[in-house]
């Protein structure tokens, strides 16, 4: 079985350089399945071996996604092996799938790489492309579709309770 690793040059940049500890940034190839991310042979080569080296140490964080942005994850990195090339990380934010709710009958896209990246087909012809996200591409398709997407159920703010319907009336208490 093939060792699934990051590439070396481009997918893994600096965006803080700390004193304590370094944030980066990961965007992989969209071929690159989740659970090859989160194996420690992922970033094995991609770790510091000398004070002078900017690469991965223990206690940076990274975020990662991957170039057709249909999942996002933030790691921790726990321990550096040099010697083995392994790097074990931790999911500080638990990995997050990004899922498109059904599209309008006759209507499809599909990730096409980092040239044509989303693309949308209608009854399997091309209609538009270049869409960064699934859901750009998506709410292209329901804009070319002339109909509206279903509106997302409102959530509320962390922690915080739900306001009260403006229509319901609290009636007074009896004295």
């Amino acid at each position: 079985m093939a060792i699934t690793r990051c590439p070396d040059k481009g997918a893994l940049e600096i965006e803080h350089d700390g004193k304590q500890f370094g944030t980066y940034v990961a965007t992989v190839p969209a071929s690159h399945a989740l659970d090859d991310v989160l194996a420690p042979d992922y970033f094995g080569r991609m770790q510091s071996r000398s004070d002078a080296d900017r690469l991965l140490r223990v206690g940076d964080m990274i975020d990662i996604r991957p170039e057709d942005c249909s999942w996002y994850v933030r790691l921790m990195v726990r321990a550096c092996l040099p010697t083995i090339d392994k790097v074990v990380t931790a999911a500080i934010v638990p990995a997050i799938q990004f899922e498109i709710d059904e599209l309008p009958s006759g209507w499809s896209m599909e990730y096409k790489g980092t040239d044509r990246k989303w693309t949308i087909f209608y009854k399997g012809v091309e209609k538009s492309a270049l869409f960064k996200t699934p859901e750009e591409a998506a709410a292209r398709i329901f804009e070319m579709a002339g109909v509206s997407p279903e509106p997302a159920a409102p959530r509320a703010k962390p922690g915080r309770k739900p306001k009260a319907q403006a229509d319901a009336v609290k009636e007074p208490e009896p004295v």
